[in-house]
């Protein structure tokens, strides 16, 4: 599968992508973690529609964007796809708020 440039795909396709390509990600956090194990490495789980990715933020990305990833529930990331023992996960470089809006609350007239 070829991703174009810019173009964001869904948690779904992240599967399918080989090991090592660039990838930009948008979806809402559903988890945050950083156990003390971790050595400053923070875990994030991100939904769409389509499913679920894990996101790894290593210590220096998450000392930049820190305030970005835990004042928003949407995120950007910018990342790699890294494949290892059948895991699949997005090793992120940047990451940047997803301005989020939501339907109105006015009905049908």
């Amino acid at each position: 599968m070829t991703i174009s440039t810019g173009a964001v795909p869904p948690a779904a396709d992240v599967r399918l992508l080989t090991d090592r390509t660039p990838v930009l990600l948008g979806g809402l956090v559903t988890h945050r973690q950083r156990p003390p194990t971790a050595k400053g490495t923070c875990f994030l789980n991100m939904e769409d529609e389509s499913g679920m990715t894990n996101i790894i933020v290593p210590p220096p990305v998450w000392d930049r964007y820190q305030r970005v990833a835990a004042d928003h529930a949407g995120l950007l990331i910018h990342g790699t796809v890294e494949r290892s023992d059948g895991a699949i996960n997005v090793l992120a470089h940047r990451i940047e708020p997803l301005h989020l809006t939501t339907p109105s609350s006015r009905g049908r007239r």
